[in-house]
């Protein structure tokens, strides 16, 4: 029956193996193997076969035996040389509820979350000499700085709050340090440089993953940056538009 299959390998072909199987589904009692070629309600024909057989296997042996369809394989589409499927182009799709989500956003900052495995196991100390030192980098300037311990085994939490955003660093033990920097500067130069001076910091170490995103308000997915250039290529096309009309 497979030789068959390939041999006509158009839709609608299928090659069905099944097996009856006893009430335990360990050993099956018997095995038969259907093809079908040209019917295209072949599936709906099996499965209304599939049930009726096992309903006389209920009513007679009494025994728990059942057929089940453990391999069904179907055969290649036709080649149609006539089909041609619609084209869609943007005007197809409603772009508004984008459009005003796009507009009504309003970007105040990036926030960067650095995964960081240091060389050395740190501690509070050098975690708050690590985040001095990536401030002094990007002169960022403190208001406010706190440390949470609770004394019981390692890990801490050491927070700073600057002018221009703020940072928090949470040791949990060992080696590994989160560091999660907020700025109002929404440059990716600026986040880089912080995580890599406060890394610099720790005795060395290196920076794993990264993740970056907009914060603000309005639901935002975009920096500033997205929504200015936005705006530039609105004004460029508009520009475009006057001059082929004139």
């Amino acid at each position: 029956i497979p030789r068959l299959r390939l041999a006509y390998n158009w839709h609608p072909i299928f090659s069905v193996q099944t097996v009856i199987r006893d009430s335990s589904h360990s050993t099956f009692v018997n095995a038969v193997s259907i093809l079908s070629v040209g019917d295209p309600e072949f599936l709906e024909k099996l499965a209304k076969a599939e049930q009726s057989i096992n309903e006389r296997l209920q009513s007679t042996d009494g025994n728990g035996d059942e057929l089940q369809v453990i391999r069904l394989t179907a055969g290649e589409d036709l080649f149609d040389e006539n089909h041609n499927p619609p084209r869609f182009n943007h005007s197809h799709y409603d772009f508004m509820p984008a459009r005003e989500q796009f507009d009504g956003q309003s970007p105040i900052g990036r926030q960067t979350i650095f995964q960081i495995d240091a060389n050395d196991e740190p501690n509070v100390p050098v975690l708050f000499k690590a985040m001095e030192a990536a401030s002094s980098w990007a002169n960022f300037t403190s208001t406010h700085s706190a440390m949470q311990n609770h004394g019981i085994g390692d890990g801490a939490i050491v927070m700073r709050a600057f002018e221009q955003g703020s940072a928090i660093a949470v040791w949990g033990g060992l080696y590994h340090v989160d560091l999660i920097l907020f700025s109002t500067d929404e440059s990716e130069d600026l986040a880089t440089g912080f995580g890599e001076a406060f890394v610099s910091a720790l005795t060395g170490g290196k920076l794993g993953l990264r993740d970056d995103q907009p914060r603000g308000v309005g639901r935002v997915i975009n920096f500033q940056v997205d929504i200015d250039e936005d705006v530039s290529n609105a004004d460029n096309s508009d520009k475009l538009v006057k001059v082929n009309h004139d």
